[in-house]
């Protein structure tokens, strides 16, 4: 992990221009452990949670969150928590996201950025996810680095490759009697 000592702010290029359309770049602040605490009691995400705790089951979205299985789940319980999620990237955003470039108010004029402009941005569908693939991921990689766990891959294909030769089909049978010490060796004597 290469760590940075004076953290810059970065540029982001979330949707690529074409010839028609200009794109969307957004200069955003390093998303650091202060940043993601901060993200975490945002009012909207814990009157979320709130909400999410009195009208489903823990259980099951414990269940989920561990291990990431949708399937089986009520449709409730899968909706409540990508709001969950949706709702903490909203607020990481609004604490990172310094400059844009590419986002209009609908007179067409240049966006200011905003904390309701930046929820507007994040409620574009296409915008959540580059931003969650672009910027998101990136640094929840170097927080869990930070606490000495790095990301493992899922599944066999977060397995080395298998060098070691297979076993033969039949092998041979270990010997019937057990073997003992050695005995020693009687000890020369000098002249």
């Amino acid at each position: 992990m290469r760590l940075n000592l004076s953290p810059q702010s970065e540029w982001y290029e979330l949707i690529p221009g074409t010839e028609e359309y200009t794109g969307v770049k957004i200069k955003a602040r390093p998303a650091l452990s202060a940043v993601l605490e901060d993200a975490r009691v945002d009012q909207d995400f814990l009157d979320h949670a709130d909400e999410m705790a009195a009208d489903t089951n823990l259980e099951q979205i414990k269940q989920m969150m561990e291990t990431g299985a949708l399937v089986g789940m009520p449709s409730e319980v899968v909706r409540s928590a990508t709001r969950s999620q949706h709702l903490l990237i909203r607020a990481i955003a609004r604490l990172v996201i310094e400059e844009w470039e590419g986002v209009e108010d609908p007179d067409g004029s240049v966006a200011p950025v905003s904390a309701d402009r930046i929820d507007a941005l994040m409620d574009v569908s296409q915008v959540l996810e580059a931003f969650k693939q672009k910027y998101i991921t990136r640094w929840l990689t170097v927080q869990l680095e930070k606490n000495g766990s790095a990301p493992s891959q899922n599944g066999t294909s977060g397995a080395e490759t298998n060098i070691a030769k297979p076993a033969r089909a039949s092998a041979k049978s270990a010997r019937a009697k057990s073997t003992g010490p050695k005995p020693k060796k009687a000890a020369k004597s000098g002249s």
